[in-house]
């Protein structure tokens, strides 16, 4: 038997907009900081602002059961 794979999304859907259209994005996942049912914080950071004004901030929290290539 085996066990379900799956990724909690935790993206609001303004956040995403901004993810799909930013010029670049910067990923990375966090592995002690998540309850033990879960093996992965994953997030994606893309440019938010103007380009004479922007920050780079975090739009994307998905929260890993897996860490297999389906599930990145």
């Amino acid at each position: 038997l085996q066990e379900p794979q799956s990724a909690s999304d935790l993206t609001l859907p303004p956040s995403l907009c901004n993810t799909l259209s930013a010029s670049f994005w910067i990923m990375d996942g966090t592995f002690k900081t998540v309850l033990y049912i879960f093996c992965q914080l994953y997030t994606i950071h893309a440019p938010v602002g103007s380009e004479s004004n922007s920050r780079i901030l975090p739009l994307v929290y998905a929260l890993m059961t897996h860490k297999s290539e389906e599930m990145y």
